[in-house]
């Protein structure tokens, strides 16, 4: 049966003042089921071997347009957490003219395409402390997945630019069983991926985003039911962010994730 296992990703994200956090998880009282938990990622920016973004080109209004929007597909994202290790794919970009309000995104684990004996799973990380964390700490935490550039090599992908990922989790009431719902509040760190070092310190910012996954699997061998399942929990995920970006607009604008 010629099935990929994949999961499908709907998010939004937005820029809060520390001021307004305390705000934020007053509004979100009664759309929190379980008490946050912290979380590590690391993730890691890959560009086309031959993209050629670095390049100065000559191309009228037009022109540029266009092959910015290519350029935007043609990236694609590494992302560790908990020992699970993810390609997150690029996607075709908006139409001229549109302006969708989140991010949808597809995502293969990358376990499931280079698979190895898994590693003892380190200690839970301290909610309340973990912005507190030295990010040498944070960063032994939060390491890809063996495998994972030898696949980016033969599918002709760099390396671009790596980044820790750190904060606090909350998991939100769903009325889809298949859709998990989260509000992630985290700082980031730039990271030098080949002495394995924080470039500088952590920025100030502050980030939220809305997130929506669900397991959507694709190929011939996916029954129909399960295929109408994972559209529903599409259409769900999406109202659900979009009702989140307007509840929480006058506390933290979210946008379409990037």
């Amino acid at each position: 049966m010629d099935v990929q296992l994949q999961h499908t990703q709907v998010s939004a994200a937005g820029l809060i003042e520390p001021l307004h956090v305390g705000t934020l998880l007053e509004a979100l009282g009664r759309k929190i089921n379980v008490p946050p938990t912290a979380f590590v990622a690391r993730e890691t920016f890959l560009r086309r071997s031959d993209d050629e973004s670095a390049r100065a080109l000559e191309l009228s209004d037009s022109q540029w347009s266009n092959v910015r929007r290519a350029r935007d597909q043609t990236r694609i994202t590494v992302r560790t957490e908990e020992q699970t290790t993810e390609l997150a794919l690029p996607l075709p970009p908006a139409p001229p003219g549109a302006n969708p309000s989140v991010l949808v995104r597809s995502v293969v684990l990358v376990q499931d395409l280079t698979p190895t004996q898994p590693a003892e799973p380190p200690a839970p990380l301290d909610g309340v402390a973990v912005f507190a964390t030295p990010l040498a700490e944070l960063g032994s935490r939060a390491v890809h997945h063996t495998g994972w550039n030898e696949l980016a090599y033969l599918l002709n992908w760099t390396p671009h630019k790596e980044q820790l990922v750190y904060g606090l989790r909350y998991v939100l009431l769903s009325d889809d069983p298949l859709v998990l719902n989260e509000l992630r509040v985290y700082r980031t760190a730039e990271w030098d991926a080949t002495h394995n070092h924080p470039k500088e310190n952590p920025s100030p910012a502050i980030h939220v985003r809305a997130l929506s996954s669900f397991r959507s699997d694709v190929g011939p061998g996916v029954p129909k039911a399960k295929q109408d399942e994972a559209a529903s929990a599409l259409q769900y995920a999406v109202q659900h962010t979009q009702q989140l970006q307007k509840s929480l607009d006058a506390i933290v604008p979210l946008h379409r994730d990037i």
